[in-house]
């Protein structure tokens, strides 16, 4: 039998992709199942076929697509800096200090692994960050930006590096969009051609060779273009990212290609 294994934020998308698998090799629905338990995916006979977002559970076969140790690195999003942050720009993670007022405002981190902005509190002076703020915790930049960009990056076995990018829009814009990424604000995301964006592309390549280094196969990477600096500056990596149908689509078509079943 075989498996994916998910964790409780990505099975919805883990199971988008389970279906495009199973529709391209022509296989009845659920042939392949997605579980979010490590110790059912350890029984004799289970096959895992690769992780998606789940940094947690060592297997007797590990799956080279979402491999545990670079899971782990996208999981918590210290450790994502400090994999990635000679690399791209990315937001400094600290704690052994109080913010300049000129600092401010700043980002206060109240934990490492959220989604969702999930314990993310935007604080514009001191007066709120003393309220907010507690030994343990961290705090951020924050990056005034007039755009938000994910990249969707896989990487072959060939080494080569494929991409879909999306671009965040407001709603009651005209452009070909697909449903907003989360499922949880008033936005869209609007696909896009990695021509337009040159620079970012640069970014993605320096991105896919540290990828490469750390047994990374697929991610989502978040990205704000900041005006003042003119760069773009990485937020976070997920390894079991939302999925589209046709991002599904897209992803299922590449891991097929590499990992024929």
């Amino acid at each position: 039998m075989k498996k994916i294994l998910a964790s409780d934020c990505s099975i919805d998308s883990a199971m988008k992709l389970r279906n495009e698998i199973e529709d391209i090799l022509g296989l009845p629905r659920k042939t392949i199942l997605v579980s979010t338990s490590s110790t059912r995916c350890r029984d004799v006979g289970i096959e895992v076929l690769l992780r998606y977002g789940a940094g947690y559970g060592s297997l007797p076969n590990e799956p080279e697509f979402g491999n545990l140790e670079f899971t782990e690195i996208c999981v918590n999003k210290l450790r994502t800096t400090e994999a990635f942050r000679d690399v791209v720009p990315m937001p400094e993670f600290i704690q052994n200090r109080l913010p300049e007022d000129s600092e401010f405002p700043v980002l206060i981190r109240e934990t490492l692994t959220g989604s969702k902005s999930e314990g993310v509190h935007f604080v514009e002076n001191r007066e709120a960050f003393d309220i907010l703020w507690k030994n343990g915790i961290y705090w951020t930049r924050y990056f005034h930006h007039s755009m938000e960009v994910r990249a969707y990056l896989y990487i072959t076995k060939k080494g080569e590096m494929q991409c879909r990018l999306y671009k965040k829009i407001h709603r009651d814009g005209n452009e070909d969009s697909v449903d907003n990424l989360e499922g949880v604000d008033n936005t869209e995301w609007s696909l896009r051609s990695t021509n337009y964006y040159p620079r970012l592309v640069e970014s993605l390549e320096r991105i896919s060779h540290r990828f490469a280094e750390l047994g990374g196969k697929f991610a989502a990477l978040d990205f704000i273009y900041h005006d003042k600096s003119k760069t773009y500056v990485l937020l976070e990596i997920n390894s079991g990212p939302w999925l589209s149908k046709t991002t599904a689509q897209w992803l299922a078509k590449l891991f097929l290609a590499d990992y024929p079943q």
